[in-house]
């Protein structure tokens, strides 16, 4: 199953504080299997009370490659 992380941004979502990122599982086609995640959605187009979030790449420094004692290659 794939997962998205859903951003709470208001106080009106029960379980959880506004500021929270939620990990949600869905199906193929990036729908919330859980009926209450489908309905916020369908409610923030209202209130604005998630969001999606998308996650951020991680890069590593093309210049930080580390030497087999551990020390960074000058």
């Amino acid at each position: 199953m794939a997962k998205i992380q859903i951003k709470v941004l208001t106080t009106g979502v029960p379980g959880h504080r506004a500021g929270d990122i939620v990990s949600v599982e869905t199906d193929s086609n990036g729908v919330p299997i859980q009926k209450f995640w489908r309905r916020r959605f369908q409610d923030a187009k209202r209130d604005n009370c998630i969001e999606k979030v998308e996650p951020v790449p991680t890069k590593a420094p093309k210049n930080s490659k580390l030497t087999p004692s551990g020390e960074k290659s000058k």
